[in-house]
């Protein structure tokens, strides 16, 4: 629900200054280090195909807790989990700036990916906290930034690695996380319309929708790696079917479902999911 006074004025610009740049710091974590895979590959003595997983992982871990920390920010409030997400982005950016090998790597890139949450808890604040007059135009400008930001970032990216080396780009991340995070816990209210309520988070469903995701994206590495002969293929994708009926059940027994099963059989939701899986 929309918060009984909306933001008006420099508060409402803070607000947005805010989760704008805690939005791009978890976008030029995805779009600032795919091209340089290259160059991380030979620094951490790995080849291509493991290094792969630097974006894939990223990915991977942002789609279970986009969804996961989104609905558990109902529960503790949408600033106290915006300044968890940032924290947790914070900490995997200097984990991989550091790090001196590619499974250290990989745990920090684990750690980022979880920041994807901040996609959805910004987008539920600003309906919070914003006039709907300034909802609208405010959504757009969020939403451009899950694009990155008009290819600049591209070229940054290389630009920093060809004079400094890979690390600086994740350095350079890193200063932006730290930054979003100061404004967050600045200019982000305290009030939340769903802290205090009696719901319960449906960790079921999370556990099942993970195992899920995870094995239909190990599946999809099998056919890409061995072709759809591959038999681990069946055995993941065998598994991701049981993990989704599972986690329908779940959702349809459970009082405070992850997403309530209504939502998941709309026509309106169905389109949106589709388009943005094909993309």
């Amino acid at each position: 629900q929309p918060a009984t006074e909306p933001l008006k004025g420099a508060r409402a610009t803070q607000l947005v200054v805010a989760l704008v740049l805690a939005a791009l710091s978890y976008q030029l974590s995805a779009t600032m280090i795919s091209p340089v895979l290259p160059q991380i590959a030979a620094d951490l003595d790995t080849n291509l195909k493991d290094a792969a997983w630097i974006s894939s992982l990223f990915l991977l871990v942002g789609a279970v807790a986009g969804i996961i920390l989104g609905r558990w920010s109902d529960m503790v409030g949408r600033r106290t989990a915006l300044l968890l997400v940032m924290a947790i982005f914070v900490a995997g950016t200097l984990l991989c700036a550091v790090a001196p090998n590619l499974p250290v790597m990989l745990m920090g890139r684990a750690l980022q990916g979880a920041s994807s949450a901040v996609f959805q808890i910004s987008y539920v604040t600003m309906r919070e906290q914003l006039s709907p007059k300034a909802f609208g135009p405010v959504l757009g400008i969020v939403t451009a930034v899950n694009g990155g930001a008009a290819g600049v970032d591209g070229y940054l990216s290389g630009l920093l690695t060809e004079h400094y080396g890979f690390r600086a780009v994740f350095f350079f991340i890193l200063a932006a996380g730290v930054t979003a995070l100061v404004l967050v816990a600045l200019f982000v209210p305290k009030q939340s319309a769903h802290a205090g309520t009696p719901l319960k988070m449906d960790w079921g469903g999370a556990a099942a929708l993970a195992v899920g995701l995870t094995a239909a994206s190990l599946g999809l590495e099998q056919a890409a790696g061995g072709g759809w002969t591959n038999p681990m293929l069946l055995v993941y994708l065998g598994l991701a079917a049981a993990a989704f009926y599972a986690f329908i059940q779940i959702e349809q027994r459970f009082s405070d479902p992850l997403i309530a099963p209504r939502h998941l059989a709309s026509r309106k939701a169905w389109p949106v999911l589709l388009t943005t899986t094909f993309m």
